[in-house]
């Protein structure tokens, strides 16, 4: 007697390399509500009886509810390693049993296998991917992985069950995966499964930078620039786009390098936040190398995650330090943005002019040492000239007139 039990599942995950976010090819055709309604999970301890399962309750499942009740089968029961070690009975499906841990090529021929079994076309791709280890100055020598094509309703999709492996979150970022964003991470041997309007050569692939699904999830959509390794003379901007309705936070982190150390660079990034993009202003002040790391999540969310990074080498030395303000957890809630000044040391004896938009606020004021200058309110921009004199300088705002200011830069300052 056959005794099967059934649970309903939230599809959210992150996979076995980095995080992971909803897939934006077919993966979203369908509804979360729907899947939840009909895509099942038997509690079976090996594919072989997930097999027998499919033939006797998946009659009215699509081609689609079956690949991806195979794949979040492989996500949730075979784990993944890239130094695994297959063991010894093989990898049919008969033979993959619950807690193995397989590398990419075995995650990649199971699911071939299971799709066989289901009567869907599948393909597997070899090629070369960007994963935690990847180094953007070293070229490829050897493909590093294999992933899976499938064909769906008429059309190839790309599936990556080894990266869409984890327990912890579900998700099917890696389950037809939209091609735009899997060429950032994955560049197959055979071109035409690059699924691309206008294909690219791998020596594009390697230059591009490596956007994880975090990225994604978050609601980025794109930077600028697009490669992964620059040049620069003491200073740049980045641009880093959104979609306009994605509720979306990000900090940056710079790190000088040298051959056995990186050391964090204070007061060297200022990100300000636009309509559909943040402008990230970074120092480098020193020749060199350097890396410089984004990190995002939602704005409801506390804890933010690596998304991307530059590696950037400084070709000059600046004659005097540029050093950005200071933000402070004011300065994203009121969405402002400084117009100026941008950068410092601001010089002591003289006076500068501040600028500054900030949406939510009904006063604001610089405080040089102990004196308050009150900045005047034009259509939402605060401004006002500040004589720069010992003692910190601070921008404060608030937004009613019965609440108390509050930080939200601070400036550096020289002789």
């Amino acid at each position: 007697v056959c005794v099967c039990f059934f649970f309903f599942f939230f599809f959210q995950a992150e996979d076995g390399i980095r995080d992971v976010e909803r897939s934006r090819g077919l993966g979203d055709v369908y509804k979360r509500q729907v899947l939840m309604v009909k895509a099942v999970e038997a509690k079976v301890d090996s594919l072989d009886n997930l097999c027998s399962y499919f033939q006797l309750n998946a009659v009215n499942f699509t081609e689609e509810e079956k690949a991806f009740l195979a794949y979040r089968w492989m996500g949730l029961n075979v784990k993944y390693s890239k130094d695994a070690i297959i063991r010894a009975r093989g990898l049919g499906s008969s033979n993959v049993k619950k807690g193995d841990v397989l590398e990419n090529s075995g995650h990649a021929s199971v699911f071939r296998q299971i799709a066989a079994d289901l009567g869907i076309e599948t393909v597997i791709i070899r090629g070369y991917v960007k994963d935690a280890t990847y180094d953007p100055e070293v070229s490829f020598i050897s493909a590093n992985h294999e992933w899976n094509a499938v064909k769906l309703r008429g059309r190839w999709q790309l599936i990556d069950s080894a990266w869409g492996s984890g327990k912890e979150e579900l998700g099917d970022y890696h389950f037809c995966t939209d091609p735009e964003k899997l060429i950032r991470t994955h560049y197959p041997e055979d071109e035409q499964w690059q699924l691309l309007k206008k294909t690219i050569s791998k020596e594009e692939f390697e230059k591009l930078v490596s956007y994880n699904s975090y990225f994604y999830k978050c609601g980025m959509v794109s930077t600028n620039p697009e490669k992964a390794v620059l040049t620069s003379k003491q200073r740049d901007k980045y641009l880093i786009y959104f979609e306009k309705e994605a509720n979306v936070k990000l900090m940056g982190k710079l790190n000088h390098l040298t051959d056995d150390t990186s050391i964090e660079v204070n007061d060297a990034i200022f990100v300000q936040k636009y309509e559909d993009r943040f402008e990230v202003d970074v120092a480098f002040n020193r020749k060199g190398k350097y890396k410089v790391e984004f990190f995002a999540g939602r704005t409801e969310n506390k804890m933010l995650k690596y998304v991307f990074d530059y590696i950037v080498y400084c070709t000059e030395n600046s004659p005097e330090a540029i050093l950005f303000p200071t933000p402070f957890v004011g300065y994203e809630d009121t969405n402002a943005i400084l117009i100026e000044p941008l950068s410092g040391p601001l010089k002591r004896g003289e006076t500068v002019k501040f600028r500054i938009k900030m949406e939510k606020a009904e006063e604001a004021a610089v405080i040089v040492g102990e004196k308050w200058t009150q900045l005047k309110e034009n259509e939402g921009v605060f401004e006002g000239e500040v004589k720069i004199s010992n003692g910190d300088v601070e921008l404060f705002y608030k937004k009613a007139a019965r609440d108390k200011f509050t930080r939200v830069l601070k400036f550096e300052t020289s002789t």
